[in-house]
């Protein structure tokens, strides 16, 4: 018996893969999984969506197809930074409603490289409801198993169950990460050129190790005309949602900011010509119709720290039983001026 299963994803390759065990057809133990990816497969059209399912861990066959979703975020990520980095990649990630995915900051950063990535949810069909439900992240702490058991067939797994990790040492090799980006200690999420949007999630974290400033939800480097988008999201973080130095746009839109356990958030730009002359280069951060909640005692810091070339646009905005420890610097805002020279 042969099983041919079109996965929809974004790179071109083919490939005969031999299973002999977890996977089998109990006519023939070593029947043949056929699986492609990409344009080559008649689903053309269809080949830039993704799905996880934090439900389905103990599936047999896991693609990232809506039949045979992953169970963990990290494993398309891993797929598309090894394989599709050197082409822009666009990529729409659902994850079902209701389940909940768990990410291991440090031992399991979610690395994003010259992509279009949106992550939104798959409503499950069950909700009649016309209420917009959520996806769950939960971060933690603790160290990521990089051996799963009886995992069957995935792609971004060997067949022994360990995970295929990042090839960062190829992509400093040939240029597609400085040395600062290859090198640097890696939490949650990263962006490298690449934009990012989030939709109708909610981010929880319960325990941070380690105050840092560059272990935010998201962090950007040099990432020039790219947004990182938070939409419809709720976030209850012990860190802020993104940290950079380097400089990427930001938008956080109709969202709920639980602060009363986040430590800090800052947000700054490029200290050069580039972002100052070349408007949406850079430093544009966006605060537009969200609620904040909480009370929080735990830091003598601003609620947000930014500074830019660029603009800081607060709209609409609402506080909601919240109090913040000091707040004569609730927000802080340095402007640079204009000392640049053409």
């Amino acid at each position: 018996m042969q099983w041919r299963i079109a996965i929809l994803a974004a790179y071109r390759t083919y490939a005969l893969i031999r299973l002999k065990k977890d996977v089998q057809d109990p006519q023939n133990p070593e029947f043949i999984l056929k699986y492609c990816r990409g344009k080559t497969c008649i689903f053309e059209f269809l080949d830039r969506e993704i799905y996880v399912d934090g439900t389905q861990k103990d599936t047999v066959i896991q693609l990232g197809t809506k039949s045979h979703p992953y169970s963990m975020l990290d494993d398309i990520f891993r797929e598309t930074f090894n394989k599709l980095s050197k082409i822009q990649t666009n990529l729409t990630i659902y994850v079902k409603e209701g389940s909940i995915i768990n990410l291991y900051s440090q031992s399991m950063p979610i690395l994003i490289l010259n992509s279009d990535i949106e992550i939104n949810i798959s409503k499950n069909q069950t909700n009649t409801s016309s209420d917009i439900g959520f996806a769950t992240f939960n971060i933690i702490e603790e160290s990521y198993e990089f051996t799963r058991a009886n995992s069957g067939f995935n792609p971004s797994i060997y067949l022994n169950g360990s995970v295929i990790d990042y090839d960062i040492s190829s992509k400093y090799l040939d240029g597609q990460l400085d040395s600062v980006e290859a090198t640097a200690t890696k939490y949650k999420f990263h962006v490298y050129r690449s934009n990012l949007k989030f939709q109708d999630i909610l981010f929880i974290q319960k325990d941070q190790k380690v105050q840092l400033t560059d272990d935010a939800l998201v962090s950007g480097y040099t990432n020039p005309y790219r947004w990182i988008s938070f939409i419809r999201c709720q976030f209850s973080l012990l860190t802020f949602i993104i940290f950079t130095n380097y400089g990427t746009n930001l938008l956080i839109q109709n969202s709920v900011i639980d602060i009363s356990q986040q430590a800090f958030g800052i947000f700054s730009n490029f200290m050069n010509c580039d972002a100052y002359w070349n408007e949406g280069y850079s430093g544009n951060l966006i605060l537009d119709q969200n609620k904040f909640i909480g009370q929080n005692s735990v830091t003598q810091i601003s609620l947000f720290e930014a500074s830019s070339y660029s603009n800081f646009t607060v709209i609409g905005n609402t506080f909601e039983n919240a109090f913040w420890r000091s707040q004569a610097r609730s927000f802080s805002y340095e402007a640079y001026e204009d000392n640049q020279q053409v």
